[in-house]
């Protein structure tokens, strides 16, 4: 697995919830990925195409702070109060990391 880290943050995630975050990106082998089927109903997978487009849709509910990231991810205005950005190398937009 080889991660790297994108960006350190702080956001309002809610009432009284304003939290410093960071976020990573990475690759991993999806046969050594285990889901507890406990804490987890069903999962799904999207193109970052598809979500933009289902999100601005409204079609599938995603949490608020999971649309500011996607936002930034796609450099976009979010509500990211950026503390450090790591990388700008993005693995699924590589035409960002060859840009800047």
């Amino acid at each position: 697995m080889n991660i790297h880290a994108l960006v350190k943050f702080k956001m309002d995630y809610g009432p009284n919830d304003r939290e410093i975050s960071q976020l990573y990106e990475g690759r991993v082998d999806p046969t050594r990925v285990r889901i507890d089927p406990f804490d987890v109903e069903w999962l799904a997978s999207y193109s970052l195409n598809e979500l933009d487009t289902q999100i601005a849709a409204g079609q599938v509910a995603f949490s608020g702070w999971f649309v500011q990231l996607l936002r930034w991810y796609l450099g976009r205005p979010s509500r990211l109060f950026i503390l450090k950005e790591y990388s700008k190398k993005r693995l699924l937009l590589p035409e960002i990391s060859a840009g800047n």
